[in-house]
């Protein structure tokens, strides 16, 4: 059987702590965006999963741009 050189060792394990990375970011925002804190900033007509959603999806749009010009 012969080995698969195309790929370094570690890129699955780099690209599942990335992940992981991402995930604990998400939660981390969720945490900080929790009604007290919106209450105490005097921001409670915000819609918090409205506001989570576009950061969250601005930083996979970063991720995912990362990841595709490192592989180029």
């Amino acid at each position: 059987m012969e080995a698969d050189y195309t790929r370094p060792a570690g890129v699955t394990l780099l690209a599942a702590l990335a992940g992981l990375g991402v995930a604990w970011n998400g939660f981390l925002l969720h945490y900080l965006c929790r009604e007290s804190v919106t209450h105490f900033f005097g921001t409670a007509g915000t819609r918090i999963w409205k506001a989570l959603l576009i950061v969250f999806a601005v930083c996979i749009g970063i991720f995912a741009v990362g990841s595709i010009l490192a592989m180029l």
